[in-house]
């Protein structure tokens, strides 16, 4: 989808996107070999070849800074299916809503292979967040833009957290897809294995001051299991949500 996407340019807009589409310019090296483009004076098209250039270059090369910051936020999805290799799914769990009075508790990142999972007390540090934050290009989540990546930007300042994000709670809304994770996961048809299937957020709380006050390690691996079921699954919904905003593009 992003070698189509030429709201990349600058004072592109969707409109004129679309323009260029039912024009038969459906793909960056088609505007480029265009002598002319309606609407684009010479002088235009010039710089904006150059630039696809520069966009066909940094693509190749993976180079997501560069679309982090030409790319419109809401537009990051695009780069999806190109950078699913780089993808880390993003998911964490916490004791309240607040990232400055209340404790991020675990955060999981799924790579399309693996889940690692990193607990408060434990593993969960600047260096070794840092370093999980470093191995990806391009996180996806389900409302980390309001509060998962806030979160953890607050409990660890350090973090680089200035990647290409697809927010599959906001883009999944444009393919009709509403409400939270869990419901939109059984409109799909995405399942989850029995001994988690119940579990919710305030469950996700009671399990980790059970932990906190027992050392239950049953309640801590449940809950465990419960965050990573919930970065597997994004992929699982990212490859849906995906596939449907590119059929409607």
């Amino acid at each position: 989808m992003i070698k189509k996407s030429f709201i990349i340019l600058p004072k592109v807009g969707e409109n004129t996107e679309k323009r260029l589409w039912s024009s038969g310019i459906n793909h960056w090296d088609d505007f480029i070999e265009k002598e002319q483009v309606t609407g684009f004076s010479a002088q235009q098209k010039a710089y904006c070849d150059e630039f696809l250039g520069k966009c066909k270059k940094n693509l190749e090369a993976k180079n997501h800074e560069f679309f982090h910051y030409n790319l419109p936020k809401k537009e990051h999805w695009r780069l999806y299916e190109e950078f699913k290799g780089h993808i880390g799914f993003i998911d964490i769990e916490t004791t309240g809503l607040s990232r400055h009075r209340n404790t991020m508790t675990t955060l999981s990142v799924w790579d399309g292979k693996e889940t690692r999972t990193y607990i408060n007390g434990q593993n969960m540090n600047e260096e070794s967040l840092a370093a999980e934050m470093n191995r990806h290009k391009m996180f996806v989540s389900f409302n980390g833009t309001g509060f998962d990546l806030p979160f953890i930007q607050t409990k660890f300042p350090s973090l680089n957290l200035e990647k290409p994000h697809m927010d599959l709670r906001w883009v999944g809304n444009k393919v009709g897809l509403r409400g939270g994770l869990k419901r939109i996961e059984r409109e799909v048809g995405i399942n989850r294995g029995d001994d988690v299937a119940d579990i919710d957020g305030s469950m996700a709380v009671r399990l980790w001051k059970k932990w906190e006050r027992t050392g239950n390690k049953e309640a801590l691996d449940l809950l465990v299991k419960y965050n990573q079921e919930d970065v597997i699954n994004l992929e699982t919904l990212g490859n849906i949500i995906y596939s449907r905003l590119t059929n409607n593009h």
